[in-house]
């Protein structure tokens, strides 16, 4: 090999080699995968080389049938270990009647020995299900069922929002195709009839910010097709995808996004838009003043732009909207290699797991690894995963599924068992809600509920 050749080129030439003459099941050559799996670690801020040589060599080892010593020789010990941790992960077998919480685990435990593993490991997942619609449906279905129970939750877990979002997005159409195609449809349609509204919102916005001299960027967009799915479908975690088409009751179908240079513009751009339109005074969120628990920052409120026509308009910081889009993960180049006065720290992704829950890898030897110390992981009856802040009740939990779940809630059950809505639940709780449409929010759930959308929801449903 060239040793002249900075270590990402040398990494490409070296996988073309291994790689020559193999294919993948739709033909194409094998090559063109790693590279693609470079180019996502790329698009969410990773620089760091030996990322994304890693990226580039991840299959080398197991498909190529390349020995560990030969990537030590060539790329030294730190990218053979990578690529080994890789493979170890690949190993674990995720079987079909395991629950989520424990393939999680396994995962978790295994990729969380580098951060850089498991970044590359999403990374692979979003490339195949992106790939997968070459496969024969069981595969695709099978693809997209661990996308959807393991891979997006991780992703969302450590802030990789846009490996979430295609991750569930092409999971939901694998899974449910027409449910998919009538969102789908639906908000093609709301778009097109919506564009030159938004057009010209944006434009007196941007007039707004030009008059001022404020440097700016202003896009509009479509809610994402898995969101909309969520939000509208009061059955989603049951298996019942098709039990409401109310698509237009969200008030964030269609959005604004403007991002500027600090927060104080935020809020006067957020002046001029409360003098110009009509406010949906429930749509009114302000993240920058109290960030979500995973950092999210965003000043956020909906408006109607023309009569029942309504638009949420999004306003951040250039530094947030990578935070809030990749997550601590856009640092990563700050530990390996970069700007030594950023982000110095991977213990985020090795606080997964509460250190009190002692889980067994495929050797039964126990281990522990401490969770993120705001947050908590709890399941539904199905094994989906939901990230809620600490001391969350199973009232936070309900609204987090579904507005009409929160709203209905008259009981809930932890672990099998029947507990007081107040219950304060912890890392690893199977949460499942008792309903009654003719139920309505109490006004003490106020006193222990802790998340805002729960807050929200109750209070609107008080007034």
């Amino acid at each position: 090999m060239n040793e002249d050749l900075n270590l990402v080129t040398k990494a490409l030439e070296f996988a073309k080699i291994a790689h020559a003459g193999q294919k993948r099941l739709n033909g194409e050559d094998f090559i063109n995968h790693p590279i693609r799996v470079k180019n996502l670690l790329e698009e969410i801020g990773i620089n760091d080389e030996k990322t994304l040589a890693s990226a580039i060599l991840h299959a080398t080892m197991k498909v190529a049938g390349i020995s560990k010593e030969e990537i030590s020789k060539e790329f030294g010990e730190e990218i053979a270990f990578l690529l080994e941790t890789l493979d170890n992960a690949s190993d674990i077998i995720l079987e079909k009647n395991e629950t989520q919480s424990h393939s999680l685990h396994k995962l978790i435990i295994q990729m969380s020995k580098d951060i850089r593993v498991l970044l590359i490991r999403l990374a692979d997942r979003v490339d195949n299900i992106n790939t997968a619609h070459v496969l024969p449906t069981p595969d695709q279905k099978w693809i997209a069922q661990k996308a959807f129970e393991v891979y997006a939750p991780i992703a969302k877990a450590v802030g990789v929002y846009t490996f979430t979002r295609q991750l569930e997005n092409q999971a939901l159409k694998i899974l449910e195709p027409q449910r998919y195609k009538r969102i789908n449809d639906f908000l093609n349609n709301k778009f097109k009839n919506a564009e030159k509204h938004l057009n010209k919102a944006s434009s007196e916005i941007e007039a707004f910010l030009k008059k001022e001299k404020l440097k700016y960027e202003i896009s509009y967009r479509k809610k994402s097709i898995y969101s909309v799915h969520k939000k509208s479908a009061y059955g989603f975690d049951k298996g019942d995808f098709s039990s409401s088409e109310n698509f237009d009751e969200l008030k964030d179908l269609l959005g604004i996004m403007i991002k500027v240079e600090n927060s104080k513009t935020c809020y006067e751009i957020l002046a001029y838009i409360q003098q110009k339109w009509p406010i949906i005074q429930d749509e009114f969120d302000d993240y920058i003043a109290k960030p979500k628990q995973n950092g999210y920052k965003s000043l956020q409120v909906a408006i109607e732009i023309e009569p029942k026509l309504y638009c949420e308009i999004q306003m951040k910081t250039f530094e947030m909207h990578t935070y809030n889009e990749f997550g601590p993960a856009s640092h990563l180049g700050y530990k390996y290699g970069g700007n030594k006065s950023g982000f110095t720290s991977a213990e985020w992704i090795k606080e997964l797991i509460d250190q009190k829950d002692e889980i067994n890898t495929t050797t039964g030897k126990g281990t522990r690894i401490k969770l993120f110390e705001n947050e908590i992981f709890v399941f539904t009856p199905k094994g989906k995963l939901i990230t809620l802040p600490a001391k969350s009740t199973p009232v936070d939990f309900a609204y987090s599924i579904h507005t009409n779940i929160g709203n209905w809630c008259c009981g809930t059950k932890v672990n099998g068992k029947l507990v007081p809505l107040d219950t304060i639940l912890k890392s690893g709780d199977t949460v499942e809600i008792l309903t009654k449409r003719s139920h309505k929010p109490s006004p003490n759930w106020l006193d222990f509920v802790v998340t805002h959308e729960a807050k929200r929801n109750i209070r609107k449903n008080l007034a």
